[in-house]
This record gives C-alpha cells, structure tokens and sequence, in this order.
C-alpha cells in the first residue's frame, strides 16, 4: 500500500509532462489520445504508488452522485488535506467537471494542487474552496513513520515538557528506538491514561483533604 509522500513524490514529478498518452496507456491500455486525462493521471498515480482510493481507477471527474463508490471517505471543500483528490464543478450544476490531487494545504479551504490536463501538460494551481471544489476522497495511505521529533511535539502541546526516556518515563514496552506510528500511538496513549488517572486521582482527593481538619476536630 502507498505512502502519501510517495503518491506526492510521483505527482510532483510529472509537472511539465505534456500529452496523456502515457497514463492512458499504463493506467488503462488504451492510447487516449486527445481524450482528457485528469482523473486517467491520478488513477495512475495510484497505480503506480499501490495506493488503495475509493473510486479510482477511473477516467471521469468524480461528485456527490458517485458517494455509494467513496463511501466514507469523502472529504469537504474546506478540510482535504496533501494527498487527498480533490474534484471542481466549474459550471455550478452539481457534476464533476474536473479534478486533481492536492499538494500542499494553506489553511482551511486554500490549497496548491497537481492537476493533470491543464491546457494538455500536468501542472500546479492555487485553488480556494470557493473555486468551484466540490469535495474531496481521502485515500487510504499507508501509516508512516513516527520520528522523535514528532513525538516530543505532541508531548509538549499535552503536558508541556517534553519527554526524557533517560528518566523512566518511558515505561511502555515501545522504546525509543520503536518508531512505527502504531507503536507511538499505543505508547502516548497509555501515558494519557496514566496522566487522566492521576488527575482524577488529585481532584478525588480535594474534597478529602479539606475535611480532614474538620474531621480531626
């Protein structure tokens, strides 16, 4: 199963290709020529990358209408994300006049993506939720690699510090060295429970401390 950054890698790579031919052909067996091809080059890319996305392989522009195929992973104009697809009604009546595959992510709604078939050549463009996008499908990647860095990032938006495996803190059996996100996952959430459970622990304790004195009288 393919990596987002590999499917990135791979459209990136193609900017400045002219003609479909190529991916008519790799992706379908069939020349395609003079016929579009920006769903045809984002099947290939999936092809090629062995990514698993709802409704693709396919040669059309994907909607709403084709939800039974996308299922759950149909994404809004304003939340797609690098590596999702992304689908543009340019005329306003509902359809799928185009798509392409978003590349980088601004903020909420503002993105660049790699398009193939803009004036016949695989290009970027800058595109806005309100440029016509309908909505988008998250495919489903590959879980990637967790580094460190990552991890101390998450540790300090949590509690504020980072994490010292010097010290102990890491008591889980997925040690330092143990960087698969399944792992790190497993490892942060148990230390969540940890923390939730002292927390409680402390403010079941309040009330009791306060009434000691009263008690003792």
């Amino acid at each position: 199963m393919g990596t987002r950054a590999q499917v990135l890698e791979l459209a990136r790579s193609q900017v400045g290709a002219v003609g479909g031919e190529r991916y008519w052909r790799e992706a379908f067996g069939w020349s395609g020529n003079g016929y579009p091809f920006c769903a045809v080059g984002l099947s290939w890319l999936f092809e090629k990358t062995g990514t698993d996305c709802p409704y693709f392989p396919s040669t059309v522009a994907f909607d709403r209408r084709d939800l039974g195929s996308i299922g759950g992973r149909w994404v809004g104009a304003w939340d797609l994300q690098p590596g999702d697809p992304v689908s543009f009604d340019w005329d306003g009546d509902g359809g799928g006049d185009h798509v392409g595959i978003v590349e980088t992510r601004y903020g909420a709604g503002s993105y660049r993506t790699v398009e193939f078939n803009v004036s016949g050549r695989v290009d970027y463009r800058y595109r806005s939720a309100s440029d016509g996008i309908l909505g988008g499908i998250r495919p489903r990647y590959e879980e990637e690699e967790v580094t460190d860095s990552d991890i101390q990032k998450i540790a300090e938006k949590v509690w504020a510090y980072r994490i010292d495996y010097r010290n102990g803190i890491d008591d889980s059996p997925h040690t330092a060295n143990a960087r698969s996100r399944l792992g790190y996952i497993d490892y942060i959430t148990h230390t969540i429970l940890r923390k939730l459970d002292e927390i409680i622990s402390l403010l079941k304790g309040e009330p009791e401390r306060a009434k000691a004195p009263e008690d003792a009288s």
